[in-house]
């Protein structure tokens, strides 16, 4: 490859980058907004949902399929998982559905909680003209 094409490889690579950024930032309180939406769409539904009385069964799913989720994910947001998951599996037992309808709660208060303030963030903006940051 020459340098002409590694470097007109680059700057389509930046400026591609450029643009992506500049429209995120451009449509900000839209994206706030819809987030913001969901997020209240996603915690009212859990605090409403009501606990399942037995855990799923997976089908299919084997070591093999836990191994190609760990190679796939960054190393960093796996552990993560696996540290939460690891304490719901030790946790489980000690809740009934009578927990778990307290657990769902507490998760859905929270998760509206920050769909509203998502949203409140971007009317705030929208409201005094101010471009949110």
């Amino acid at each position: 490859m020459t340098d002409a094409m590694v470097f007109l490889r680059g700057a389509l690579a930046a400026f591609g980058l450029t643009w992506i950024t500049a429209a995120l930032a451009a449509h900000q309180m839209w994206i706030r907004l819809v987030g913001g939406a969901f997020l209240l769409m996603l915690g009212v539904r859990t605090l409403l949902s009501r606990p399942a009385e037995s855990a799923a069964r997976a089908s299919g799913a084997g070591p093999g399929s836990a191994v190609f989720l760990v190679a796939g994910v960054v190393l960093g947001s796996a552990a993560w998982w696996l540290v939460l998951s690891g304490l719901v599996a030790r946790l489980r037992s000690r809740f009934d559905v009578r927990g778990l309808a307290w657990v769902n709660r507490v998760s859905g208060v929270l998760i509206t909680g920050f769909g509203v303030l998502a949203v409140l963030s971007a009317l705030g903006g929208a409201a005094t003209g101010a471009r949110v940051q």
